[in-house]
């Protein structure tokens, strides 16, 4: 039989056996929590990356014009958009917290074809792209019109010829008459820059530039102008009062 002084020396080691496993056992719960959370930290860390890209850019017509109100779509591989969004006064738009991978970008607005694109994002990356815009013949095209009052001497000129042209297509062109109080209307087909020139025999021609664009249901832009008389030339060099 164990004596009593032995069991009684035997209990010490006991206990410090029983110590080094429990400091043994919080070590491996330490080291399995600071993995967890450094497992966590990192997963939470790439989901962040995965869903920070951004798409911005702006949307114009064939002329560099900003299109205000154009819907801009971006689709993955649904049939209905995954994001929408629309231009502001200054054509631009802007798309955050995208997860990396492959979109449509659509745009359209009324009065112009639409327009698609195939865009590639990658982690965090901002991507700027910038789209124009056709203008398209279309059944849905709003009522474009340029209008206005033709004057001599502040006072309505009737019969004056306006002539409106497209400044980088002069085989587009209209021609109105004035009315007895000055008064024009020319029907626009398509956005763009045009040339207002108004003139009458014996009066100075009067060019001005105009932007007509297709944002709205009706858009009317209003050129007023001016009339003076012609001042020829005398033989010695002076010109006619």
């Amino acid at each position: 039989m164990v004596s009593a002084a032995c069991a009684r020396r035997s209990i010490p080691a006991l206990d410090a056996s029983f110590e080094r496993r429990s400091e043994r056992v919080s070590l491996m719960k330490l080291i399995t929590s600071i993995t967890l959370m450094s497992l966590l930290a990192v997963s939470a860390l790439a989901q962040h990356a995965k869903s920070s890209a951004s798409l911005s850019g702006h949307v114009t017509d064939f002329f560099g014009q900003p299109l205000p109100e154009a819907t801009v779509e971006l689709f993955t591989d649904s049939v209905k958009p995954k994001f929408t969004a629309v231009t502001d006064q200054h054509g631009s738009y802007r798309f955050t917290g995208l997860s990396a991978g492959e979109y449509n970008l659509v745009m359209s607005l009324r009065g112009f074809r639409k327009e698609a694109s195939r865009v590639n994002l990658l982690g965090s990356e901002s991507k700027l792209l910038n789209v124009g815009l056709e203008a398209g013949r279309l059944t849905d095209v709003p009522l474009m019109e340029v209008t206005g009052v033709v004057r001599q001497g502040g006072k309505p000129l009737s019969n004056a010829t306006v002539i409106l042209t497209n400044a980088f297509n002069q085989r587009e062109s209209s021609t109105a008459r004035t009315d007895k109080m000055g008064r024009y209307k020319i029907r626009v087909n398509n956005p763009g820059q045009y040339l207002v020139q108004a003139s009458k025999p014996g009066l100075t021609v009067n060019v001005t530039p105009v932007v007509v664009t297709a944002w709205a249901q009706l858009q009317r832009q209003v050129v007023n102008l001016s009339l003076s008389p012609l001042r020829l030339p005398r033989a010695d060099g002076s010109y006619e009062r």
